[in-house]
């Protein structure tokens, strides 16, 4: 994966700046395979696969803290507008 060029948020980027005239807000984040820090697992099949869940786990959190910014910068904005004068 690290050899593919695409294989980050840079994949999308083109896709997401398109919505964003639209009003579309993407989350884009790098899989933790994308990342610099990221080494294969050299141990047998379990190994590998129990690397493959943490990853998996690692980017749910990511998403859902994506979200979580999502939400409370929505909220922030409602909020303004309802008191700006």
């Amino acid at each position: 994966m690290k050899s593919s060029p695409l294989a980050n948020k840079d994949e999308f980027m083109e896709e997401a700046l398109a919505l964003a005239h639209s009003g579309v807000v993407s989350l884009l984040i790098d899989a933790p395979q994308a990342r610099n820090d990221w080494v294969e697992t050299k141990g047998g099949l379990l190994e590998s696969v129990k690397q493959q869940s943490d990853a998996a786990a690692h980017q749910v959190t990511d998403l859902r803290r994506g979200l979580t910014c999502f939400t409370d910068a929505t909220t922030l904005i409602a909020s303004a507008s309802l008191t700006w004068p």
